[in-house]
């Protein structure tokens, strides 16, 4: 393993550029930053190639723990002075570790059929990659079952998204689909789907998600702080559900908005398992 000295270096500089959306959908690659994140990507099995590593930043102890998890993963490493590591870090972000993950797109033909009670969250023409990576966060926290990605303008791979995620962008399952695909999806599935609208006569504590009567699976469909949603999310198997506000603004954070909302489906589903009857009752 050779040490990479200067910041000139033709993998540094490959590598930098993968901080572009641009080089990220040439090279099918992208970065990940930080020891969680890391760690997090090669547990969930994401496809880690490299590990940049400076030793300067990271400390001799983490150093060799990060090069005997290389070994046992079959990850290459590169040591780096803290000049070239300075060319890839992110920002002012400087843990001494960076990964290099492939892609491995999926699509909803990979998916599993959905089980009773799992909950997806559909995400239209999402914009900000902190909303998409803190989304990600609660999605991990509630067990969503999968995040679908419509016409968006940030992927999980971004760097601010997985930063923001704390990488649970590697433990919810993801694809990016279009609106035609998602509903057929739907219907096959018999997934039920409840789109957050601001204008929806119903508010969503009124809303029935889980009961004894409705145990299918369901998805919390969100758009753009900008845009809303689509034209798509208007049919009449479509349940539009708003959350109430007493202030000027008429929306809140994206982030926020799904927070409330995958909370109270994940609150009904707890409530309706905790109330069946033990087989043995």
């Amino acid at each position: 393993m050779d040490r990479i000295e200067s910041p000139q270096n033709a993998r540094i500089k490959a590598a930098a550029k993968l901080r572009t959306s641009r080089g990220r959908h040439q090279n099918e690659q992208f970065l990940i930053d930080g020891a969680r994140e890391t760690r997090r990507a090669i547990e969930s099995g994401a496809l880690i190639e490299s590990l940049i590593l400076c030793r300067e930043l990271i400390g001799e102890a983490q150093t060799e723990q990060w090069l005997a998890a290389a070994a046992s993963n079959k990850i290459e490493v590169w040591e780096t002075s803290p000049a070239a590591f300075a060319k890839v870090a992110f920002g002012d972000r400087a843990e001494g570790i960076v990964a290099i993950a492939r892609s491995r797109p999926t699509s909803l033909s990979d998916w599993k059929p959905p089980q009773p009670n799992a909950i997806y969250v559909v995400l239209e023409g999402i914009e900000k990659p902190g909303n998409l990576g803190a989304i990600f966060r609660t999605a991990d926290a509630v067990g969503v079952a999968g995040i679908i990605l419509m016409e968006t303008r940030v992927t999980p791979e971004n760097s601010n998204a997985i930063r923001a995620s704390l990488g649970t962008v590697f433990s919810v399952p993801y694809v990016l689909a279009e609106a035609k695909d998602v509903l057929d999806w739907m219907e096959r599935h018999q997934v039920r789907s409840f789109a957050a609208r601001v204008q929806a006569s119903r508010e969503y504590w009124d809303v029935t998600f889980f009961s004894a009567a409705e145990t299918g699976p369901v998805a919390m469909v969100l758009g753009s702080e900008a845009e809303g949603l689509t034209a798509a999310w208007h049919g009449p198997t479509v349940t539009g559900v708003r959350i109430p506000q007493a202030g000027i603004a008429d929306s809140l954070n994206l982030s926020v908005a799904a927070g409330i909302l995958l909370y109270e489906v994940a609150r009904q589903r707890r409530r309706r398992h905790l109330s069946k009857p033990h087989p043995d009752e």
